[in-house]
């Protein structure tokens, strides 16, 4: 018995599993959570997030109390510490 070549299916992606990337986890941005914002490379603890008229925005302050705000995307590219 042959299979007719409209039955396979072949997937685009021939990246083996084991190398294939997991997307990050989501964790909520909660106060203290220590986070790096990789395209800056600023990194500080989360003193507040809020919404503004661009959008949400979270607050980070490093460990030389320096205050930054960025905006809270889901492109953004965000670690949190140890990831």
């Amino acid at each position: 018995m042959t299979a007719s070549p409209s039955s396979r299916h072949y997937s685009p992606d021939l990246t083996p599993p084991w190398k294939r990337s997991t997307p990050p986890p989501e964790v909520p941005a909660e106060r203290d959570l220590v986070v790096e914002e990789r395209s800056t490379g600023f990194c500080g603890a989360v003193l507040r997030c809020e919404k503004t008229a661009e959008g949400l925005t979270v607050t980070l302050e490093d460990r030389h109390r320096k205050l930054r705000v960025f905006p809270l995307t889901r492109a953004a590219s965000w670690s949190t510490a140890g990831r």
